[in-house]
């Protein structure tokens, strides 16, 4: 065994020449080259073979010692795995040729022990910021496998071939150039010209051409952006006889080209288990290519056509509504302009018959008239000490329940339940049957208030929200919150249930084990027939030795004039800690609670956000939860005068030795999730989640409808007495039927909003009359507007 020394650009690499022939060389790429004395992962015999500061190092070290041929026919002669410790490179445009044809020796990328490794593009010579990586030119099997990295900021990402096309001849070669390559678990942020000065073209995050047979799996394709030149930048763009790829279980978000776009003849893909939200201008997947003479398409005034691209395969998908500044009629494959400069982008939403097949796709191809986060909650589904986050987004017409995936960082890139006939407005993750492994827990409330029911469900929370069964059910109460904890100090986690009644008339709370029951007290432990639960949280705040949980719960009055806050001991009452209520105003408004260790010291915290009535803005308190709620910093620990707050929850999600917070704030026409480390902020770790097609009021989804629809004046609250002065019916009553609204006083206005809060028609009311315009199926609240008072009504469209 001899140890010799490598220089390259003046780094000092070692190398370990190993007796046995057949063993799998390593490589470490790290900025510390003392680092080569680090073990390699999941095998304890082995040794690196070099440590190299760039992948450019890498190849060169690659190509002197295990490299025979010439630089387009060359192999790799050995099975070779480059490691790459975490922190952050600015390797840009490298053009790889170190490969082998041989099945038993690929080469592989990886993040070393799952670090977080990131290629970052930013602050790079403009002229040197194209691309991240090229794949040369093989012309043969190239077994390529790249995994764990994060690359952000440049203009287009890793090229797997390129178009090989002759200006003079107005030709292209479509010979194979490579194939067999390995995308998986890996992070595309960033990507295009609206993260760069640099005004350049950009194309694909990841470019297939002239390549087959490639998997892309598992990975993260986020804010793919074009915001000068066209649009048209693709998360995945295969083109060129680029056929027999896989592409599955990936996430694309905010993608302002098709995400995926197949060009000339590239055939026979499969497009599986995807899941694309805020993405394409024409279409999900779509097939483009030339024909003689179109724009765009010229070469000296002549091109041979290209072929469409058949066979594409589309199994069990996710596709939500297109790039917020775009839409699409699913219903044409080109508009007219299309066909008159002789092009079509074939759109396939979810696939076109003629060109593609497939089942099982959940489609939304149309914007929603709302977005709103109605739970989250955080818990370690697989035991690697890091929590993953878990969002339910609730939209006019659907609601899907997301989460993060283990070792991907905080992306909410995996559907684990999507409905068009439930909202979800309650999520809580704990390990209730005592097994190490937490449990989901989602209450479901009917999507429009039809059948004012709610099903409170288990599920595993790695696959399904539901998989475990039904835990309760009601055709009557709302479930408004979830928390849990260890409230008696035996060891065992209790989960407590906050239900409203539908018209906000009162409020009920039960605690059961989270198993089987939602009551095993067999009575509630707490009602009120005036005030309804906004929100509820859990934590050990004083330190108790013995683990003992307390509870924070937070009532509004249900028409929004007040709130107050309460502690409680959580084990026959939420309200019998401190003195009287921790909190009121008659101003503010609670719109969320959570709690947590954030300084790493043993005892929790407590996090309150507040809103005005009419949802103006936000201020976030923290306090130490035993005597006060807002006594950690001098004054708000954070406002905001724009958006308003929807959800905060907390989690290890960083594997630090304090918790930190995520919280969900809204706009009128977006919607925004953000990390803190909760010590000195809410937002300075990453923004997580970002929207722009929310189109209604920020209120947090359990708000009463009142709350939603509120502007500077108040709106009274429904008395019996008022219900004997207005009336209205037919109710329910037909889109287009005409209303009849019976009040003893003249010049009387009427606003319809649906179940989101959002204003769908105003007008005068005419002889006691309304006829509807048109209006989609649902829930409505009719706000009544008379000389002396406002009074809303629910009416039901048909």
């Amino acid at each position: 065994m001899k140890r010799t020394t490598y220089n390259t650009l003046g780094i000092i690499v070692s190398l370990l020449f190993s007796t046995q022939l057949n063993a799998t060389k390593y490589i470490l790429m790290s900025s510390n080259p003392n680092d080569i004395s680090m073990p390699v992962p999941d095998d304890n015999n082995a040794l690196f073979s070099s440590v190299v500061p760039s992948l450019d190092s890498a190849q060169k070290y690659i190509r002197a010692y295990y490299y025979t041929g010439n630089q387009v026919d060359g192999e790799i002669t050995d099975k070779i795995v480059i490691y790459i410790k975490g922190g952050l490179y600015k390797d840009n445009n490298i053009l790889w040729y170190a490969t082998s044809s041989d099945t038993t020796k690929p080469l592989k990328i990886l993040a070393y022990n799952d670090e977080k490794v990131i290629f970052d593009g930013s602050n790079l010579n403009d002229a040197n910021k194209g691309v991240f990586l090229r794949l040369g030119k093989r012309y043969k099997r190239t077994n390529l496998w790249i995994e764990g990295l994060t690359i952000q900021n440049y203009l287009n990402g890793i090229s797997l071939g390129v178009s090989d096309y002759d200006t003079t001849t107005c030709t292209r070669n479509n010979s194979l150039q490579n194939s067999h390559n390995t995308l998986i678990s890996n992070i595309f942020i960033n990507i295009g010209n609206k993260f760069s000065s640099n005004t350049g073209y950009s194309f694909s995050a990841v470019g297939i051409s002239n390549s087959e047979w490639n998997t892309i799996e598992s990975n993260i394709f986020y804010k793919i952006e074009n915001s000068s030149g066209p649009k048209l930048l693709h998360a995945l763009y295969l083109s060129n006889n680029a056929s027999n790829n896989t592409i599955k279980d990936n996430y694309i978000g905010l993608c302002s080209g098709d995400p995926i776009r197949l060009r000339n003849s590239s055939n026979y893909n499969k497009v599986l288990g995807n899941y694309i939200e805020q993405s394409g201008n024409s279409g999900f997947v779509t097939d483009w290519h030339c024909t003689e003479g179109a724009e765009g398409c010229k070469c000296s005034g002549q091109l041979k056509d290209e072929g469409s691209s058949i066979g594409t395969e589309l199994y069990n998908n996710v596709f939500t509504f297109p790039y917020p500044s775009f839409t699409w009629d699913g219903t044409k494959y080109c508009s007219q302009d299309q066909r008159d400069i002789g092009y079509c982008a074939r759109i396939t939403i979810p696939y076109n018959a003629s060109t593609a097949s497939g089942s099982g796709n959940f489609v939304i191809s149309e914007h929603p008239q709302c977005e709103v986060v109605g739970a989250a909650t955080s818990g370690d589904i697989n035991n690697d000490g890091i929590d993953e986050l878990f969002a339910a987004y609730n939209y006019d017409n659907f609601t899907k329940l997301v989460r993060s995936e283990p070792n991907k960082g905080n992306y909410l890139s995996k559907v684990i339940y999507k409905s068009k006939y439930w909202h979800i407005d309650a999520l809580e993750m704990n390990d209730f049957n005592g097994d190490g492994t937490p449990e989901l827990i989602t209450a479901f409330n009917a999507l429009t208030d039809n059948t004012n029911r709610t099903e409170i469900k288990r599920g595993d929370g790695v696959t399904s929200a539901t998989n475990y069964g039904n835990l309760w059910s009601s055709t009557w109460w709302k479930t408004r919150a979830l928390t849990s904890g260890d409230f008696n100090g035996n060891g065992s986690i209790e989960l407590i249930t906050a239900l409203n009644e539908p018209d906000n008339s009162g409020t009920q709370v039960f605690k059961g084990n989270g198993i089987n029951s939602l009551n095993t007290s067999g009575s509630s432990i707490y009602s009120s027939t005036w005030w309804t639960t906004q929100a509820l949280t859990a934590g050990n705040y004083d330190g108790d030795p013995n683990n003992r949980d307390e509870v924070f719960v937070a009532f509004n009055a249900p028409d929004n004039s007040q709130t107050q806050i309460f502690s409680g001991d959580g084990i026959n009452s939420i309200t019998n800690l401190g003195n009287g209520s921790f909190y009121s105003d008659d101003w503010w408004v609670t719109a969320s609670l959570t709690s947590g260790d954030y300084n790493g010291d043993g005892s929790d915290e407590v996090f309150v956000a507040f809103n005005p009535r009419d949802n103006s803005q936000t201020q976030i308190f923290k306090g130490d939860g035993v005597s006060s709620i807002s006594n950690h910093s001098n004054g708000s620990f954070y406002n905001n005068s724009s958006f308003s707050t929807d959800i905060m929850i907390n989690g290890n999600f960083d594997n630090s030795s304090g918790e930190e917070i995520t919280t969900f704030l809204s706009l009128q026409t977006e919607t925004e999730g953000y990390m803190g480390n909760g010590t000195s902020s809410i937002d300075n770790l990453s923004l997580i989640y970002d929207s722009y097609n929310v189109e209604c009021s920020g209120a947090n989804s359990g708000m009463n409808s009142s709350a939603r629809i509120e502007s500077s004046s108040t709106i009274t609250y429904i008395s019996t007495t008022d219900s004997e002065i207005v009336d209205i019916y037919p109710n329910p009553i037909p889109s287009s039927g005409e209303l009849i609204i019976t009040t003893l006083n003249q010049n009387t206005k009427i606003q319809l909003f649906n179940s989101q809060g959002v204003l769908c028609q105003e007008s005068l009311i005419q002889n006691g009359k309304l006829k509807l315009d048109n209006l989609r199926s649902g829930l409505y609240i009719a706000r009544i507007i008379t000389k002396d008072q406002e009074i809303t009504r629910k009416l039901i469209v048909e």
